[in-house]
């Protein structure tokens, strides 16, 4: 099955990527700005002690922004050098195979061979335009949503249960 990533999707790709990785922070941040709004009402209205709280949470939330944006802009840098490497199109074409309890993805522009054992892999998780494969190293492997991919992935996913 062939599959290309193209650069010119390079800020879907680090948009996509940095929501994967930083779900639960996106989390906790919400559950933080909740309780900045409560400590800081609950301060100004009844106990001056609840504001020294909801300052300790501003600096909570402050840090929760700056290190989701370095995420942002770590994935984002990443990819760019990952697309250096990319053909005359900007694209990068992998062939992606199956054999017997192993994932083989080649990289037909880099001439690279990343081989997944089918026991390796936690959890494939298909998000809006990515395909997002975790191992249990916590290696993540992304790739290109296509209906082809998906299908193969299900398919083989569901024989493997």
């Amino acid at each position: 099955m062939n599959v290309k990533k193209e650069k010119s999707k390079i800020n879907q790709y680090s948009n996509e990527l940095v929501w994967f990785v930083c779900k639960p922070l996106i989390v906790t941040l919400f559950i933080c700005c909740l309780l900045v709004a409560y400590f800081l009402l609950a301060g100004y209205l009844y106990d001056n002690k609840a504001l020294r709280y909801g300052y300790w949470m501003i600096g909570v939330v402050a840090f929760i922004i700056i290190l989701i944006i370095r995420m942002l802009f770590y994935y984002k840098s990443n990819l760019k050098k990952y697309f250096s490497n990319a053909d005359q199109f900007e694209n990068i074409k992998y062939v992606i195979s199956k054999n017997d309890d192993e994932y083989v993805l080649e990289d037909i522009t880099n001439k690279n061979i990343n081989r997944i054992k089918t026991k390796d892999i936690k959890f494939i998780k298909f998000s809006k335009n990515l395909i997002f494969i975790k191992k249990y190293t916590n290696e993540i492997i992304w790739l290109p949503k296509t209906n082809e991919l998906v299908q193969f992935f299900c398919q083989t996913f569901k024989s493997k249960k």
